[in-house]
């Protein structure tokens, strides 16, 4: 859906000044109604009314954003009043009077609504715009303003009459946030150079902009800022220079002059399997993202749903069996493990498929699924042997054997006649493989499972000294890098931790992990003079990034001060997780922010946890910078 039909000029009123933010409401609603956007005027009002109750939908810099999804909206739509005086409200969350009010309609299937905020979120979010709508001399100026920077129409990223010079794909395992910032990182640095671009991102939504073949054939080049697998083999016979997506988020311009300057190697064409980089270390890194991308949803969803089990469950028919008591927790835990206990094969399965392609399904599938079922050759001799699950780190190592097994054959095979290509890829790798596998996996499972046995004794036997600095140690990771690899390391730690029953551990990873977002919103909240007019309308979408358990939200003040805010968040985070370990805080699913702390033990003391490290983190950064300003300042007037 572009702009222009989402915020049309007939939507927009530049107005001098509003009686109160009632008249300013009830102004927008007619517009929206005017233009038949509306079934039931009435309905959105009401619904528009509760959602005000549930928070305020004003943000900072004098920006009101009032939204609701509701059965009255007959179509997406937004409307826009701009006032010449400001409304004097205070209802922001700086306290600013409010002088561009953004109304949002959706349709109460709720496809739309995240879209449109998106969108319009990222139009408004531009340096300048604010103030250009405040400029507008009329309602069709302001159109276009928003139309051009809005991104649903960029002109820099392919004119009509100039192909793409430059093809960009960005990814990241979650595909969240990184994605997203990368891409309008690109968009950006691609327009300041006038230079036309085509930009695909592979996210949470899956691939939007998808390149053509045409689109492909007539690029100089490609960019693959990625931290997971993406299909390549189509850029065969392109030059493609693959980064880590933190790199196009930090130096996009850079990169855009690389590939103009012939940087990257020439993509040779080897199928889907085809692979970008050499280098080994980044190669598994990406190998193992892609597993975990594909792992989430059913850790998430399984995890939360088996917690959910022991909120509605009884604990005065047995503790052993607390958790299934009921009929409705036993449904509840049953439907949950369902897919948690998918969370090894799956993880093995896309490891494989990211090494090997297809061909490399099933024996990761098999692989994860031996590995987790405690499999032993011992068991052909001796059928006492007790079962030992290897658990994620067999199922982790089988992903990538299994891959290696594929190759291996692929490789041994590779003379044979072509008409025997058929019975090689239906036959000889799935038979020889799923053998190979079986073997390698019933081999190695005692190993993972004394490990496993291992690592489980030693956490339950924690000191508690070492208990805090564990979750010191954890808390600290997720703030190194805000989603990159160490930040990785301490989640998927957090996340094998769970299948320990250590969910004690992932509450300090996961209240670690909120602190960067919510310290730089609660940062440009408290000490608002010490940042730009920018940065300062970000805060309040960190807030809400921030309670989502979405560090990424922290990356755009990285680039203005990486030590400061590398420095302040790792203590913070630090202390919450610390905290967190110390008041026994345990969170029974993966993923989920605020959302999951209902079901945690002890959420009160997460939520304390969680406030105290986010606010140390806070003020640390918000010293920082002010100390630097002023050192400069005082450099500057040495000079």
């Amino acid at each position: 859906m572009r702009m222009e039909e989402i915020l049309p000029a007939s939507r927009i009123r530049l107005v001098d000044e509003v009686a109160d933010r009632q008249e300013a409401i009830r102004r927008l609603i007619a517009m929206l109604d005017a233009d038949g956007c509306l079934s039931d005027p009435e309905q959105f009002a009401r619904d528009l009314a509760k959602r005000e109750r549930q928070s305020n939908t004003a943000v900072q810099g004098g920006l009101d954003l009032p939204h609701a999804r509701s059965a009255g909206v007959a179509v997406p739509s937004a409307a826009l009043l701009v006032l010449r005086k400001s409304m004097d409200c205070r209802c922001t969350m700086d306290g600013q009077p409010v002088n561009v009010l953004l109304m949002i309609a959706s349709p109460e299937d709720g496809t739309a609504h995240m879209d449109i905020m998106a969108m319009l979120a990222m139009a408004l979010d531009r340096p300048g715009v604010h103030q250009g709508l405040l400029e507008a001399a009329s309602p069709e100026q302001a159109e276009n303003l928003l139309a051009r920077e809005s991104g649903a129409a960029e002109e820099d990223e392919q004119d009509g009459a100039r192909p793409a010079k430059i093809l960009v794909v960005t990814a990241c395992p979650t595909g969240i946030a990184h994605t997203y910032i990368a891409a309008q990182s690109f968009r950006t640095a691609a327009r300041e150079m006038d230079l036309p671009v085509r930009i695909e991102t592979d996210g949470s939504r899956g691939v939007d902009g998808a390149f053509t073949p045409e689109e492909i054939r007539q690029a100089d080049a490609v960019i693959l800022a990625v931290d997971k697998e993406v299909e390549i083999a189509r850029f065969a016979g392109k030059r493609v220079l693959t980064v880590p997506v933190a790199e196009g988020i930090h130096h996009p311009r850079e990169l855009l002059e690389a590939a103009l300057n012939g940087k990257g190697q020439i993509l040779q064409g080897q199928g889907s399997g085809a692979r970008a980089s050499t280098e080994i270390g980044r190669r598994l890194y990406k190998y193992l993202m892609n597993g975990i991308s594909y792992m989430l949803p059913f850790v998430i969803a399984g995890g939360i749903l088996m917690a959910m089990a022991y909120l509605v469950d009884d604990v005065s028919l047995g503790t052993a069996t607390f958790g299934s008591n009921t009929p409705l927790a036993a449904f509840l835990t049953t439907v949950g493990k369902s897919a948690f206990n998918l969370m090894g094969p799956v993880a093995a399965g896309y490891i494989a498929f990211a090494i090997a392609d297809r061909p490399g399904l099933l024996l990761g599938f098999a692989g994860g699924t031996l590995a987790i079922q405690g499999t032993s050759l011992e068991s052909l001799w001796n059928d006492q042997v007790p079962v030992v699950s290897g658990g994620m780190l067999a199922a982790l190592a089988a992903g990538y054997l299994a891959g290696g097994i594929v190759l291996l054959l692929q490789r041994l095979t590779r003379r044979l006649p072509e008409y025997l290509d058929s019975v090689r890829t239906l036959l000889w790798y799935p038979v020889a493989g799923l053998l190979l596998i079986g073997l390698c996996i019933g081999a190695m499972n005692p190993l993972f499972g004394a490990v496993n046995t291992g690592i489980y004794q030693f956490l339950n036997h924690l000191g508690e000294s070492s208990q805090l600095l564990l979750g010191c140690a954890l808390g600290a990771m997720m703030n190194i890098d805000f989603g990159g690899p160490v930040n990785k390391a301490a989640y998927v730690f957090g996340t094998v931790a769970l299948t320990w029953g250590q969910g004690e551990i992932m509450a300090a990873v996961m209240i670690g992990g909120m602190v960067p977002s919510l310290a730089t919103a609660l940062a440009v909240t408290l000490f608002p003079g010490v940042f730009s007019p920018e940065e300062r309308q970000r805060g309040f979408v960190n807030y809400l990034l921030g309670l989502c358990f979405i560090s990424e939200g922290a990356l755009p003040f990285l680039a203005s001060s990486p030590l400061e805010l590398i420095f302040a968040c790792a203590v913070g985070g630090g202390l919450g997780g610390a905290l967190s370990m110390c008041m026994n805080c345990s969170i029974p699913a993966p993923h989920g922010g605020i959302f999951v702390f209902p079901l945690a033990q002890n959420p009160l003391g997460g939520l304390l946890a969680l406030a105290v490290g986010s606010l140390t983190a806070a003020l640390l950064f918000a010293l920082l910078r002010r100390c630097r300003s002023t050192a400069n300042q005082e450099k500057s007037s040495q000079k």
